[in-house]
């Protein structure tokens, strides 16, 4: 479903785009090619805009849900960068989730699955997931999330 602007699919949704997250080293928050856009992993933000850390586990099952949400949005954010664009996402394609965990954590796919619900709030239509489970991520953040979305 197309909307008209970014603020009408917004609105829709429910959702409040954060701040855009200063990128970590040599890329830019979105790629545009071949009728796709490729984004970049975004990390779970607080309401100040700072990396929320932590492995799942030690974090909690449903926390670490609820940041793979934030992250979801910071990805809107991400796609929002230019202008127009979030109304242009046809659907979301595919994301690549990974979860800061020990060895013990087995319930990344649930992690994860917390960003699939938000994405799905803003772009409905379903999409491929990975899940992983990594022992580390940059700077400890709890989850880290890429997404490939087909624009219109």
């Amino acid at each position: 479903m197309m909307y008209a602007t970014d603020a009408d699919l917004l609105r829709r949704a429910g959702v409040v785009l954060p701040p855009l997250s200063i990128p970590i080293g040599n890329f830019v928050p979105a790629v545009e090619a071949g009728g796709l856009l490729y984004v970049s992993g975004q990390a779970p933000l607080d309401a100040e805009g700072r990396a929320l850390t932590g492995k799942a586990g030690a974090v909690g099952l449903a926390e670490a849900r609820r940041r793979a949400g934030l992250v979801a949005v910071a990805l809107a954010a991400s796609v929002a960068v230019v202008p127009g664009r979030l109304s242009r996402v046809r659907r979301v394609v595919r994301i690549l989730g990974m979860v800061n965990a020990g060895p013990e954590f087995t319930q990344a796919d649930e992690v994860i699955a917390g960003a699939s619900e938000m994405l799905e709030r803003l772009f409905p239509g379903g999409h491929a997931v990975t899940a992983v489970a990594l022992p580390g991520l940059p700077g400890d953040i709890t989850v880290e999330i890429e997404a490939v979305m087909e624009l219109g």
